[in-house]
């Protein structure tokens, strides 16, 4: 890591430990034009931000703390007419061109400002040990609703939702395997499945967006791109497996307020588990995703990665069972819930017995 020269030692971070799982830390690689002398603390248990400092001009003035942005900055309406018309539609809407066939694509940017979840369904029999691997995995499997066994409607997160119509592409899973994909599952729903809904970094982008942040997937209308990793999931029963990250670039400053403004909403993800050099985390060229659409990383752009909902399905492959269905990477679940009601963990989700 490398500081800006003459910067007084008391003002240096230490380098962080790439102890990934256990109060992990992405750094940003310091050089000085980037205005930055501090790395970005992400416990990957706790999600919050413990450490963020910036360099104020460079010439000789102290760096300042920087603190959590105001909650102003998460009100709609000021930048929905810059995104695609979608974004502006009600998830009610939303969800009835999916199940009429009209939307069969990526839902990033649709119905702005309502929460997007992924998607498992398994049997009941496996149920509950998913349900252990999501507790004991909150970044990438943060819970927002379990459905009852055999029941397709989630009532909590909007009135008429039927899971087996209302998500645009759907994959089929057996033993672990992929063996297609659909856009309606009504014909494969068994009385025993499950629902789990995980929240989705579609949620957040919202966020970003309002604070004032280009997130680049969105105004290239692509998806986002999602990545394996190095970085080891905690096991449960019979689920296992290594973590997936989506990734958007920014400038280093904007990586910084992207921080701040994730870390308020773990619901869906929360802050980043990773800033920076990609290979730290197993990654070997950002512009070839494992899921999702490539997008371009522009001279002095960071990448930065959040944890995604992806990696159940390295974990259902691991674990093989019978039957599992999930959502098409980037296909969501558009919910009637508020982003507003995911800040600073307001909202929660806490699952009963299956």
């Amino acid at each position: 890591m490398r500081f800006l020269p003459n910067l007084p030692k008391k003002w240096r971070c230490n380098r962080p430990t790439a102890d990934h799982l256990s109060g992990v830390c992405s750094i940003f690689d310091l050089i000085p034009d980037r205005n930055i002398v501090g790395a970005v603390s992400n416990s990957f248990q706790q999600n919050f931000l413990s450490q963020l400092i910036t360099y104020g001009d460079l010439t000789g003035s102290p760096p300042f703390v920087t603190h959590g942005l105001p909650a102003s900055i998460f009100k709609k309406g000021v930048q929905v007419a810059a995104l695609d018309p979608a974004s502006a539609r009600s998830p009610a809407d939303v969800r009835a061109d999916i199940r009429a066939g009209k939307i069969r694509g990526h839902t990033s940017g649709m119905a702005h400002g309502f929460v997007q979840a992924n998607l498992v369904i398994l049997p009941k029999p496996w149920a509950e040990d998913f349900l252990q691997f999501c507790l004991a995995n909150p970044k990438p499997c943060p819970l927002v609703a379990v459905g009852k066994p055999g029941d397709p409607a989630l009532p909590t997160l909007g009135p008429g939702i039927d899971i087996r119509t209302d998500v645009p592409k759907y994959c089929i899973l057996r033993d672990g395997q992929p063996v297609g994909e659909s856009h309606d599952i009504t014909d494969l729903w068994g009385d025993n499945f499950v629902s789990f809904l995980i929240g989705c970094s579609f949620s957040f982008e919202g966020a970003l967006i309002d604070a004032g942040l280009e997130v680049r997937h969105i105004a290239l209308d692509r998806n986002v791109p999602m990545f394996r990793t190095n970085i080891p999931c905690e096991p449960a029963g019979r689920f296992s497996g290594n973590l997936v990250v989506s990734m958007r670039p920014f400038q280093a400053l904007d990586a910084i307020r992207a921080v701040e403004v994730t870390s308020r909403m773990p619901q869906v993800h929360g802050s980043p588990v990773h800033i920076g050099d990609p290979s730290r985390i197993g990654i070997i060229d950002v512009t070839q995703p494992d899921y999702g659409d490539s997008v371009p990383v522009a001279d002095g752009e960071l990448p930065v990665f959040w944890a995604c909902g992806v990696t159940p399905q390295l974990a259902i492959a691991q674990a093989r069972p019978p039957i599992a269905i999930t959502h098409s990477p980037g296909c969501m679940l558009v919910t009637d819930i508020r982003d507003e009601s995911l800040l600073d963990g307001d909202f929660r989700f806490e699952p009963g017995p299956i």
